[in-house]
């Protein structure tokens, strides 16, 4: 268990996340982690000490270095770093959906090239996170699904916010005509888009920040993780044997329903 670092209460106290309930406590999370990223990245004090560990950390903590670290050494850049920069200002989608990046990574190399590095950040108090929250016509649309009978059946879960009501031959339909969409349609929901792009704003890479459930002083942090986008997609879809899972009709993905959407949308949580 990680307690929160100064440069992390600096964010919780600027959102008043102490003073919230718990629902909105979750909501403001997501702007404190994005926010707190952005300033560990944009730290010349933390890549000087990547660069030479002889140079110490002095405004920052061990945890912070380590975050820092640990999305850094995901990048798996082969050439010397020069510069770091991080922003949270990312341009919405041309359909008015937010972008699925939380932060754009921008990192200068020695040959004077730079590389930008859209990123994903999370935080969750259990086992799986959120991750999209869709309707069924826009699901169809996007991930390219054809099979009538995939959309009435989605349908029916979106409108019962379940698959309380399903009999077992509609599970085993859904879940074998799914199948030949299982890849883009958790690529889909995981990185805002189906298919390979250079657009910033699908993420390629993800960060996971594991907390415990009951938010107050300190704010505690279980675990942290950083993952290529497609190992973070692999993980939902398949088990430890390399086979599909069963679960979300084949998907690996929790189907259910944020409380003020039941009926018009399905969330998904991996």
């Amino acid at each position: 268990m990680i307690s929160e670092t100064e440069i992390l209460r600096k964010y919780l106290n600027k959102h008043n996340v102490d003073d919230l309930e718990h629902g909105k406590q979750e909501d403001k999370l997501g702007d404190v982690f994005e926010e707190y990223c952005c300033e560990i990245f944009n730290s010349k004090e933390l890549l000087e000490h990547f660069l030479d560990r002889s140079k110490p950390i002095v405004n920052y903590e061990k945890f912070d270095f380590e975050i820092f670290e640990s999305l850094i050494n995901c990048f798996e850049i082969s050439s010397k770093i020069l510069s770091i920069s991080a922003t949270n200002n990312i341009k919405s989608r041309e359909t008015g959906g937010y972008s699925k990046t939380d932060i754009l990574v921008s990192i200068m190399i020695l040959k004077g090239e730079k590389m930008q590095i859209p990123v994903s950040i999370k935080h969750t108090s259990v086992d799986k996170v959120a991750l999209a929250e869709f309707d069924v016509e826009t699901i169809i649309q996007e991930v390219g699904i054809e099979d009538a009978q995939v959309k009435s059946l989605m349908l029916k879960h979106q409108c019962d916010g379940s698959a309380k009501n399903f009999t077992a031959y509609e599970k085993q339909i859904l879940n074998e005509k799914l199948k030949p969409y299982v890849k883009k349609f958790v690529t889909w929901i995981v990185s805002g888009t189906a298919l390979p792009s250079k657009d910033i704003r699908f993420p390629k890479y993800f960060m996971k920040f594991k907390i415990k459930k009951y938010i107050r002083k300190p704010l505690e942090i279980e675990t942290f993780n950083c993952y290529p986008i497609e190992d973070y997609i692999n993980l939902i879809i398949f088990d430890k044997n390399l086979k599909y899972k069963k679960g979300g009709f084949g998907t690996g993905l929790s189907w259910t329903y944020a409380t003020k959407s039941k009926g018009n949308k399905i969330q998904f949580k991996g």
